[in-house]
């Protein structure tokens, strides 16, 4: 009897114990805040709670009042505002252009309205950033950030009026209609799936076929970029679908590229991303061995254990686990709340990553991003979780603050974070790969610092990193799983990690000196060797020819693509040549496939190792486990910024480089706008008039041609683009001590982005021709060209050594420019 009662009362305080030191993720408190143009509600704010990077708060645009006034809404959702004030800031953040406090507002119950007149300090079509700042009741300063521009001539309301309207008519088959001619449904479309739609779509699929869905109550309409010709913008909403299975929900991403004349509207491109939120307490979705994850993309991030009896997934932002020996699942986190609808909750600039699932179910797992609610709401960072399948339990191991917008923690943590053996993070940051010891942060330490974005590779499991040395010769690879490091290195050459097949490292090998210098004064290092190595240092593979070299690779799932130039003085280019892949893909036993259903058309799945038991299927809830002691670890900022072009497309960056021109290639290919570091746009698709002609260059006269031969063409050149600039500079000299033309450039055209643009197309290059700038084209010592206008059909040349202009057609020049390389120059001037 004392036992029973003794154990009676130990189960009692132990259950109090556990209920003082868990906690669920509280609820989100935060207002949010919204621009009102001319009565559409665009561009909502969510609130930053920590000091941030202005230069980085890169989010949407909002355009001004006639005015120069910007009308907002801050829904208040219950907390209690004493101030506002705003600030107007260069879009770099280095100069403040006013803060004003606003006095004179609205405030009801649940909305603030207010009206910020901005002064008259700021000019007409130039961008800047807008910060505004909420005072709290608690003391807490709470601020959002949108781009603003003031420009009279913008048709901002015809924009914002196209892309609500249009997305309105795709719910009403009668209005349906009025879009039709805006398609341009073809073969190219896909008709099989909703979860992603396009502009070559048919009609019935962008209208949503037979799906029952309703109108969405609110839309998020952002405007990613915006000029007089050309704009993009992106709406977020959720709807509900009412079906025999109950009622489904899906949040939605509709996207909008569109030109603008006086006649009428173009839709340039129009995607639609549908993405059905996963529920695991609804009917139908553990069928026989399939998990439901129903209308969504394929892109479904998936790990397993050892033995594949525990599958573990991220969908909408939310990461589950599900045990096949009892049918257990596990909600392990989530910002979605499965009993509440706050939009605050769906908002998705977060990510997670699973970094390890062991063999009982374990899992370690990383949220990085904005936090949308819980003790780190409002801020950007990184939270390292640790869930206990045991005791359902949920522990932060670490958290890491982070001073920058969400895309760039994104594209930082993209290259690498990894979490393999033993309790140790990997993760790249400010430059630097860090090694962080869960279990003691003072351990904290970086492994390399000071890397350019570009020169690190990392597998695609993440397993295996390698950079290349300070000496810029030679390569560390670095395997994540047991921490051992290696260095590889050529006797009098340069070694250059390239990427990975599987966990095998390629890397090239070339002189140790810059072998060949363009025409334009740019050195590089084309490779004579390629080489595919194994963690163990042994060669699998070396690809070597007599008189050829490798410019440039590319790695996809079947091998590597090597483009290649021949050896010698002409460097001509070469068919490209391949090395095929033979690693095999691991075979997992939990899988992703699709069905095909009749009214929902495909829909995604998970295949499980084993079959379900519908009826024993249980849905658990972790609550998280707070411990005593420090868990956040702040880490420095670079001491040393790399100039890098990011490539956003649709409000996001898809990706980082080093050199423009890669920037610009692949903004081409997304859509996109290229961003430098100082938060200027270098080149934005489609944003160039239909014929340009730069007047003072085409009215050029034969020039005093400059001694030296070699020069001759280069330098005249140069001296036409110094004297277009207002620049009499005679460049001939500074070429024959050993300036380049960027260099030359960038030295006396005053604030501006002088830009290497090898590689990219024609077309993309009057980007900046449209923008009054030639373009430099390199071919020979004897043979550049300045291109300083085009129409539809020819670019418009001029010769500087023979002081002519002439008109060459378009396709013609576009082949001839291609085949030496595409050797293009320009640049954009800062609007600062």
């Amino acid at each position: 009897m004392v036992f029973l009662i003794s154990l009676m009362v130990f189960g009692k305080l132990l259950n109090q114990r556990t209920t003082e030191i868990t906690e669920k993720l509280s609820e989100a408190t935060l207002p949010t805040a919204a621009v009102i143009f001319r009565g559409m509600e665009i561009n909502l704010m969510h609130g930053i709670s920590k000091d941030m990077d202005i230069s980085t708060m890169r989010d949407g645009l909002s355009p001004l009042n006639e005015d120069r006034s910007l009308d907002i809404i801050i829904h208040k959702y219950g907390a209690r505002i004493d101030g506002l004030v705003y600030e107007v800031r260069s879009m770099d953040g280095s100069r403040l252009v006013e803060r004003t406090p606003v006095s004179e507002y609205i405030d009801s119950e649940e909305e603030i309205h207010a009206s910020l007149p901005i002064k008259d300090l700021i000019e007409e079509k130039r961008e800047y950033m807008l910060s505004l700042i909420l005072d709290l009741e608690d003391g807490e300063e709470i601020t959002y950030y949108t781009r603003v521009i003031h420009d009279k001539d913008l048709p901002a309301y015809s924009y914002l009026s196209f892309a609500k309207n249009f997305s309105e008519a795709t719910f009403d088959k009668y209005k349906a209609s009025s879009i039709v001619s805006y398609l341009e449904s073809n073969e190219y479309g896909d008709n099989s799936t909703f979860a992603h739609v396009d502009i070559h779509s048919s009609l019935q699929q962008v209208t949503w076929g037979d799906l029952k869905v309703k109108v969405p109550d609110y839309v998020d309409l952002k405007v990613c970029e915006m000029d007089g010709s050309f704009s993009t913008m992106v709406l977020n909403y959720r709807i509900r679908e009412e079906g025999e299975e109950g009622r489904r929900l899906y949040n939605v991403k509709e996207y909008f590229r569109t030109r603008y004349t006086k006649d009428r509207m173009y839709l340039l491109d129009y995607k639609r991303d549908t993405d059905e939120i996963f529920n695991p307490e609804s009917e139908g979705v553990f069928v026989n061995d399939k998990i439901m994850l129903g209308i969504t993309g394929r892109n479904v991030d998936i790990v397993e254990n050892a033995d594949g009896g525990v599958v573990t997934f991220v969908a909408n932002g939310s990461l589950y686990s599900y045990r096949n020996s009892d049918s257990r699942t596990v909600r392990v986190f989530s910002f979605l709340n499965p009993d509440d609808e706050d939009e605050r909750d769906y908002f998705d600039n977060h990510g997670i990553r699973i970094l390890n699932v062991d063999e009982t179910g374990n899992i370690r797992f990383m949220v990085y991003g904005y936090m949308n609610r819980g003790r780190h709401e409002g801020e950007v960072g990184i939270s390292v979780y640790f869930f206990n399948s045991a005791l359902i339990q949920l522990e932060e191991e670490l958290y890491i603050p982070y001073e920058k917008s969400w895309n760039m923690l994104k594209a930082s943590l993209k290259k690498l974070s990894y979490s393999g053996a033993g309790n140790v993070l990997y993760i790249y940051l400010n430059r630097s790969v860090y090694r962080i010891d869960l279990m003691d942060l003072s351990e904290a330490a970086p492994i390399a610092q000071k890397l350019p974005y570009d020169s690190l590779v990392v597998s695609k499991s993440n397993r295996m990193a390698a950079w290349r040395g300070e000496d810029e010769k030679s390569i560390f690879c670095l395997d994540l799983y047991d921490g051992s490091i290696r260095m590889i290195e050529r006797e009098g050459a340069s070694c250059w990690p390239l990427g990975f097949m599987g966990e095998d490292l390629v890397y090239g090998v070339s002189e140790a000196e810059p072998a060949y210098t363009t025409y334009s004064g740019i050195s590089f290092s084309p490779m004579y060797e390629i080489l595919i190595e194994d963690s163990d240092g042994e060669v699998l593979k070396s690809y070597h020819q007599p008189g050829v070299l490798v410019n440039e690779i590319d790695i996809d799932k079947d091998g590597i693509v090597l483009h290649r130039i021949s050896s010698g003085e002409s460097l001509a280019i070469l068919p490209d040549d391949r090395i095929e892949s033979h690693n095999q893909d691991n075979m997992e036993k939990n899988a992703i496939t699709v069905a095909v259903t009749p009214d929902r058309e495909n829909v995604v799945e998970i295949s499980v190792a084993n079959r379900i038991t519908s009826s024993a299927i249980r849905v658990v809830t972790p609550e998280e486990v707070l411990f005593q002691g420090e868990r956040e670890l702040s880490l420095p900022q670079s001491d040393l910024e790399q100039q890098l072009y990011y490539c956003y497309s649709y409000g996001n960056i898809t990706d980082v480089f080093s050199r423009p021109g890669e920037a610009v290639s692949a903004a081409e290919r997304s859509d996109g706008t290229v961003i430098n570091g100082k938060q200027e746009s270098i080149w934005t698709k489609g944003e160039r008039a239909v014929s340009v002609t730069i007047k003072d260059m085409e009215e050029a006269k034969e020039i005093d041609m400059p001694s030296g031969p070699a020069e001759n063409a280069i330098s005249a050149a140069l001296d036409s683009i110094l004297r277009h600039e207002g620049a009499s500079i005679k460049t001939a000299p500074l070429l024959t001590q050993g300036m380049t033309a960027v260099e030359i450039l960038s030295t006396y055209i005053q604030d501006s982005d002088v830009l290497d643009l090898g590689g990219c197309s024609l077309s993309s290059v009057l980007y900046y021709v449209n923008q009054n700038n030639p373009v430099l084209v390199t071919m020979g010592p004897d043979d550049t060209l300045l291109i300083i206008g085009y129409d539809a059909q020819n670019v418009l040349v001029f010769n500087p050594k023979m002081g002519i202009v002439q008109k060459q057609g378009l396709n013609d020049s576009a082949a001839l420019f291609a085949a030496q390389g595409n050797p293009f120059i320009s640049y954009k001037k800062s609007p600062y």
